[in-house]
């Protein structure tokens, strides 16, 4: 139990650094990180995925906060492989 809330601390604490709040707010690394969740949750069919995290859902989370800070993937009229991360605009799906 102690372990557990010495963790917790530390959990908590490294969420609460510029460094993890700069990244949220850097559209770059997110769409880094919603590309690495996106080949995870697509490789994770079938296979037994980690008891602590969903890349299916942390894909899903990035995707949101890119929304967020005014960015869209795809637009109207494209086929699913041109998708691609750009700034939103009134053609763009949200």
């Amino acid at each position: 139990m102690k372990r557990f809330v010495v963790c917790l601390v530390v959990g908590v604490a490294a969420l609460s650094t510029p460094a993890y709040a700069q990244s949220r707010n850097d559209p770059k690394t997110m769409m880094k990180l919603w590309l690495e969740a996106t080949m995870e949750c697509r490789g994770s069919a079938g296979a037994n995925p980690p008891a602590d995290a969903d890349p299916c859902e942390e894909r899903e989370a990035y995707s949101k906060r890119l929304n967020q800070l005014g960015w869209c993937y795809g637009k109207k009229n494209e086929a699913g492989y041109q998708y691609d991360w750009h700034r939103c605009t009134r053609d763009s799906l949200h």
